[in-house]
């Protein structure tokens, strides 16, 4: 059942889910921050704003346009970083000799590659994002670099591909489920592994156009976010992400056809309910 992987969430829009993720963020660097050497340029900014909300603001304009989620990883990144600094009696921004110290501490607790080049690109989100020019002999040392890059290599842990045997099951599902909220979670399905989306790009689509033939048959599903990964790359900016889905599965049914049925059965039921 859908219910076996879906998670109870807030019933609230994406963009005000992504200004509460944003907000949550600000916070946490907020109080990291705090920790941090108050001679540091940015906390001698800080403290020339005074009030909360006024330094609230400014970590807003610093991480205008990154995805919450990337802010926040970064600071649990730095988050270690500072608790390895205090315990050893020092405080963030740290020389390089303390930072390259930290990351072979880390090396020899085996921890996993992709953790140790997560330190390296905080750093880096830092200096450039934050203004923090005390971190540049970090951001440019050898050393550290070398030892970002690990000596216990580790399989990478992903979950398998879909095979046509499952997908057949989410073609059966849709078109006989019992359940409505199953149908409509298999359409969904089906849409992002035929239109090949990030799950996050297809929650973001503002538009669908349904592509149909001469004779009125639907051939292709097409959605179209303005936010997704690539969209601050100079090659991408300002325009859509166009996702185009075939209607036609792999069983030889017209799943594109029967999700629009669902979703529109679904919204009928809403209305009713509602009065």
């Amino acid at each position: 059942s859908f219910s076996d992987v879906v998670r109870d969430k807030p019933d609230i829009s994406w963009q005000e889910q992504r200004d509460s993720d944003l907000q949550r963020s600000v916070k946490f660097w907020m109080a990291l921050v705090d920790r941090w050497d108050t001679k540091c340029s940015l906390c001698c900014s800080i403290a020339e704003l005074g009030s909360t909300s006024r330094i609230f603001t400014m970590f807003a304009h610093l991480f205008a346009g990154r995805a919450p989620i990337t802010v926040r990883k970064r600071a649990y990144s730095i988050m270690r970083l500072c608790d390895y600094l205090e315990s050893v009696g020092e405080f963030f921004p740290c020389n390089e000799r303390l930072f390259y110290d930290f990351l072979c501490s880390e090396q020899l607790g085996n921890a996993p590659q992709s953790r140790l080049k997560g330190y390296m690109q905080s750093v880096n989100f830092v200096r450039f994002v934050m203004s923090v020019d005390e971190l540049a002999s970090l951001t440019t040392s050898a050393r550290c670099k070398g030892a970002c890059l690990g000596d216990h290599l580790q399989e990478r842990v992903q979950a398998s591909p879909l095979t046509v045997a499952e997908l057949n099951r989410f073609h059966q599902l849709l078109r006989a489920g019992d359940d409505l909220w199953i149908k409509m979670f298999c359409g969904a399905v089906l849409m992002a592994v035929y239109c090949r989306s990030r799950w996050g790009d297809l929650m973001r689509a503002e538009t669908v156009i349904e592509d149909c033939d001469k004779h009125g048959v639907l051939c292709y599903l097409e959605a179209r976010t303005g936010r997704h990964k690539t969209m601050k790359s100079q090659m991408h900016r300002h325009q859509f992400l166009p996702m185009v889905a075939p209607a036609v599965g792999v069983d030889g049914s017209n799943w594109g056809l029967a999700w629009l049925d669902v979703r529109s059965e679904e919204h009928t039921s809403e209305l009713q309910s509602r009065e």
